[in-house]
């Protein structure tokens, strides 16, 4: 899960969204599982878009944001596990 958080005026915006990294090593949005956040979506005459209204607004939202290459980075600085702490199962 990776989660963007900032500031609006004095208050505080979040918008979390599920990924996987692929065998190819790709990073790949989760559609499955619907963002969560504090925004309201509204169309273009001011009205709430609710729930599953708000989703393809959202996902553009997500898409133009350069998260991938923040995440590459944020997990690619993260140490492996040393041999001791793997199991087999």
């Amino acid at each position: 899960m990776t989660e963007w958080v900032g500031r609006c005026a004095a208050g505080v915006v979040s918008l979390c969204w599920d990924w996987a990294q692929g065998a190819d090593g790709n990073l790949y949005l989760l559609k499955e599982v619907a963002p969560r956040t504090n925004l309201m979506v509204i169309d273009a005459t001011g009205y709430d878009r609710p729930g599953d209204l708000a989703l393809p607004d959202l996902w553009t939202l997500i898409e133009g944001i350069p998260w991938p290459a923040a995440v590459a980075e944020a997990v690619a600085s993260i140490p492996p596990f040393p041999p001791s702490a793997r199991t087999n199962h």
